[in-house]
């Protein structure tokens, strides 16, 4: 009898394992249909734009141009091919053509991530790093909202590349560490991190101090002020301020300025800065301390230093060919004078004196000029 009863058990299981794999089946089938190909794949715009990507990435842009140019013809205002032809331009440096596009495509479709990428390095190949950063930070939040995978690893690259030409290094190399860990073998993120130890390495060579000066692409009055009183602090001046340099500002006192704070951090070097005669103020007792220093008002800075150290020197002999300083410029005794001391350098025989000044060519210049004062 228990054999009979073993037998009818299995049976009764035997069925209900087989009606639970019916249902299973009957349960797979209803949640995954065979999905059909989208319209959109098969319409002769998208295919037109596959050829033009297809062109793209073998940089044949004239070819590119032409793919992405039949697939609006079939479908206007239709964004990946507009995009695709912002790339194009980009691609070529047309920077005005790019842009026109991506604000078209931006325009039908306000969402599409491809295109606000591409917008991205526009901007930054247009320099505006600010807004790119801005940009970038909106587009991490949605990549990260919906796990886009596609667009993690270009948005943490061009976030490294912002961070890198803002000078945010620990930003920058946070991306790329992040960037690596997923895709080891990213050659655009191998280049970058190369750019990015090799400019720490360059920062090493000078005082902790100063560093965040180095990589700055101008120098303000009030900053030059700061590295003043940090190179010249402890010199001891021998020699005044030749009457014919000092006559050209007026000799202000700090405490008559109507555009600095007393007590403000940086007022302390600017007064120092001022009551040293290392810089000057304005006929209107304004200082400007937020106005971008220019080479030719450096090398009047420099040659306010060198002369409270050294004796007048002559520059009646002065032979140098500068193409755009004249000898009857006032600012010609101080450019031969930095020049003459290897303090700055001419380009292609001009001086540039109203370009604005690089923070490392500023910070190596002052370095010189304090070897020079230190060891006379």
């Amino acid at each position: 009898m228990s054999y009979y009863f073993q037998k009818n058990r299995f049976r009764a299981h035997l069925r209900y394992f087989v009606v639970s794999l019916v249902i299973l089946l009957f349960l797979f089938h209803c949640t995954n249909p065979k999905r059909k190909p989208s319209p959109l794949t098969q319409s002769p715009a998208f295919q037109w734009f596959l050829k033009g990507r297809s062109f793209l990435k073998q940089k044949d842009f004239i070819q590119a141009e032409i793919a992405f140019s039949k697939a609006l013809d079939f479908q206007h205002n239709f964004a990946p091919a507009l995009d695709g032809l912002a790339e194009v331009y980009l691609a070529q440096n047309h920077i005005g053509m790019a842009e026109q596009y991506v604000q078209m495509a931006l325009h039908g479709k306000p969402f599409y991530l491809p295109t606000r990428l591409t917008e991205i390095r526009l901007l930054i190949r247009s320099g505006e790093f600010e807004l790119a950063k801005e940009k970038l930070k909106s587009l991490r939040a949605i990549v990260r909202k919906k796990h886009l995978k596609l667009l993690r690893e270009p948005v943490l690259y061009y976030s490294a590349v912002v961070a890198l030409k803002q000078n945010r290094l620990q930003e920058a190399n946070l991306d790329l560490k992040t960037l690596l860990k997923i895709n080891p073998q990213h050659r655009q993120a191998l280049a970058l991190a190369e750019t990015l130890r090799q400019r720490r390495i360059f920062l090493k060579q000078f005082p902790l101090e100063i560093r965040k000066f180095v990589l700055k692409s101008v120098i303000t009055r009030m900053e030059l002020a700061e590295l003043l009183c940090f190179y010249f602090d402890r010199v001891q001046f021998k020699y005044p301020l030749p009457a014919i340099i000092s006559h050209l500002y007026p000799n202000i006192p700090f405490r008559k300025l109507k555009d600095i704070a007393p007590r403000s951090t940086e007022a302390a070097w600017i007064e120092e800065a001022l009551n040293r005669q290392l810089l000057w103020c304005y006929p209107d007792s304004n200082f400007r301390p937020k106005d971008n220093i220019t080479r030719g008002e450096f090398a009047l800075v420099l040659q306010r230093i060198y002369l409270r150290t050294h004796p007048s020197p002559s520059f009646s002999n002065c032979n140098r060919q500068i193409r755009d300083v004249s000898k009857e410029d006032f600012i010609f005794p101080a450019v031969c004078l930095s020049l003459r001391n290897q303090w700055l350098e001419l380009k292609d025989g001009s001086f540039f004196p109203h370009n604005k000044i690089k923070g490392v060519q500023a910070v190596q210049a002052l370095q010189r000029l304090k070897s020079d004062v230190v060891s006379h």
